[in-house]
Formats: C-alpha cells, sequence, structure tokens
C-alpha cells in the first residue's frame, strides 16, 4: 500500500514576538497560543505539497513542547483508544486500520495497544481527537487558525479573550469566530465576532 507520507516543522517563538496574525505566503497560519510558553506555529506538507495540518499530530509527537509529559499522553490516549472501543459504530474503523498496521483480518478491537493507536494519529489516520486538544487546552493554550477564517478554540475564556485582545492590536478589522470548549464537544460555546463592537462585548462578557 502506498501511504503518502505527512511530514511537518514546528516552530516556536517567544511570546514577547506578538502572534503572526497574517497569513504567511498566501497560506492560512494555523498554531497554539500560551500567556508563558510562547506560541507554536505549524506547517504540515504531503509529499512536499502544503496540505492541512494536524493539531493532534504535533501534540502527540511533541507532547513536552505544549508542557505534557509522556505519562499525561499515554493516559490520553488510553482514554481515547477505550472510548473509541466503546462504539460499535467504529468496528469499519477497525477492520480499515488493520489492514494499515497489517494487522490479521481478524484482528478484534479489543487487542489494540496504545501504540497502535498513536502510530494511527502520527501517521495521521486520525487527525481528530477531542481528548487529545482538551488536554491541552487544560493546560492554557488556545487553538487559532488565521487567514480567511479566524478562529480561536480554548477551555480558558480569560486565556482567550487575552489572546483576542492581541489580535484586536494587530489584526483588527479582522472577524473572529470563538469557541469555548466545554466538557464535552456538545457543551462548547459558539461566538461570532463580526466587528470591533461584537468584540468588545465579548471582552466584556
Amino acid at each position: 500500500m502506498n501511504e503518502k507520507k505527512v511530514s511537518f516543522d514546528i516552530e516556536v517563538k517567544c511570546i514577547k514576538e506578538p502572534f503572526p496574525w497574517r497569513e504567511r505566503d498566501s497560506h492560512a497560519i494555523n498554531g497554539w497560543w500560551h500567556e508563558n510558553m510562547g506560541y507554536i506555529l505549524l506547517f504540515f506538507a504531503f509529499d512536499g505539497g502544503y496540505s492541512h495540518n494536524y493539531h493532534i499530530q504535533a501534540i502527540t509527537t511533541n507532547p513536552s513542547k505544549f508542557g505534557v509529559s509522556e505519562h499525561e499522553l499515554e493516559q490520553t490516549l488510553q482514554s481515547s483508544l477505550d472510548a473509541w472501543r466503546a462504539e460499535e459504530r467504529y468496528d469499519k474503523v477497525f477492520k480499515k486500520w488493520n489492514v494499515y498496521l497489517n494487522k490479521p483480518d481478524t484482528t478484534n478491537k479489543t487487542e489494540y495497544t496504545v501504540k497502535d493507536y498513536k502510530r494511527l494519529i502520527m501517521d495521521a489516520k486520525i487527525d481528530w481527537d477531542f481528548r487529545i486538544l482538551r488536554m491541552v487546552y487544560e493546560k492554557g493554550w488556545v487553538k487559532i487558525h488565521t487567514g480567511k477564517y479566524n478562529t480561536m478554540e480554548g477551555t480558558k475564556k480569560s486565556v482567550i479573550k487575552r489572546v483576542l485582545r492581541e489580535q484586536m492590536e494587530f489584526y483588527p478589522d479582522a472577524s473572529v469566530e470563538i469557541a469555548e470548549i466545554g466538557q464535552t464537544g456538545s457543551q462548547t460555546k459558539q461566538y461570532s465576532l463580526l466587528n470591533e463592537l461584537d468584540k468588545e462585548r465579548y471582552l466584556n462578557s
């Protein structure tokens, strides 16, 4: 099976430099903002061509850059794997993974290990995991996407407000979509801030 290889670079800057809010080389900028640890930019490529980034792949590959210990990561991966196993609707997904991981077609999902799950993430076969994202949100990170659409996601409203203030200083004319992540995805609160008045209302909320 010919799989496209995924490569990515992580650029870490000091917080004394503001996040680069505008597009770089006509591409949207994706990354993370932290008040004390600085910001992280993610640039991913498929076979040398630009593509979407995978936030959870970067976290899983470089947990220390996000202030996450290997033990914390292993616990979170185990929790995610257990959740996948519990859902019957994912049985077909496990069978597809059997092929990719060269496991026998009869391999049961209960036989999957954290190592298997981690490899699927690092090989970009899994590109979203709520528990992994929430783990870093809880450490004060805010996930950012800039360009035509600007988004901010995190669990701590006070931190999101600090990010928004910085964005207003350096890119005041941009609209922003904010997601305050709850304990579950269904508890997430969404805000569309289309102008300066909307942003001021959010900051004062």
